[in-house]
């Protein structure tokens, strides 16, 4: 079973960050395959990103979008 998880980046670890990390550390242990797709926004300028880091040093596989606004068509094609 493969599982996907899509999620704005605010480039913080917020309480539903946490529970995510949470989540997928217990889909590993359980040798479910996840990986997350990470929509990052131009708008909220992000230097980097914690919510990036904590998922890069839990080895999950990570595909980042950029998307200039919240509601963009090129982001769901």
């Amino acid at each position: 079973m493969k599982i996907a998880f899509i999620m704005q980046d605010t480039g913080k670890l917020w309480g539903a960050e946490k529970a995510t990390l949470d989540l997928l550390r217990g889909l590993k242990r359980a040798s479910l395959d996840a990986s997350v797709i990470l929509i990052g926004e131009e708008r909220l300028g992000l230097d980097g990103s914690l919510l990036q880091d904590a998922l890069a040093s839990e080895s999950v596989h990570t595909v980042r979008i950029n998307t200039r606004s919240p509601f963009s068509l090129a982001l769901i094609r």
